[in-house]
C-alpha cells in the first residue's frame, strides 16, 4: 500500500470515528463506494472493523461495499440533490 493510500485510508476512519460519536446510536448500516473504496477494501475495511468495536462493544451492524455501477448512481443523484438544494437558495 502506497503512502497516499494510507494516508486517505487514515482520514477516512477518521471521519467514520467522528460520525459514530455523532450518531447518537442512530446509524443501522454503512455503505463504502466510490474515491477507490473496493481497491482499498482490504486495508480500509479492518480499520472500519477496529474502528466500530472501539466505539462499542455493542455496535454490531452491516459494513456493505457497493459495486461501482451504484456508486456512480449514487454518486450522481447525491451531486444532483446538492445542485437542487442550492438552485433552490
Amino acid at each position: 500500500m502506497d503512502a497516499q493510500s494510507v494516508v486517505f485510508c487514515h482520514a477516512v476512519v477518521d471521519k467514520f470515528k467522528e460520525l459514530l460519536r455523532n450518531s447518537n446510536g442512530q446509524i443501522e448500516v454503512i455503505y463504502v463506494y466510490g474515491g477507490g473504496a473496493n481497491a482499498l477494501k482490504q486495508w480500509l475495511y479492518p480499520q472500519l472493523i477496529e474502528a466500530l468495536k472501539d466505539f462499542s462493544a455493542q455496535a454490531d451492524f452491516p459494513i456493505l461495499y457497493l459495486d461501482s455501477r451504484y456508486s456512480r448512481y449514487l454518486n450522481r443523484e447525491g451531486l444532483f440533490k446538492v445542485a437542487e438544494n442550492v438552485a433552490k437558495v
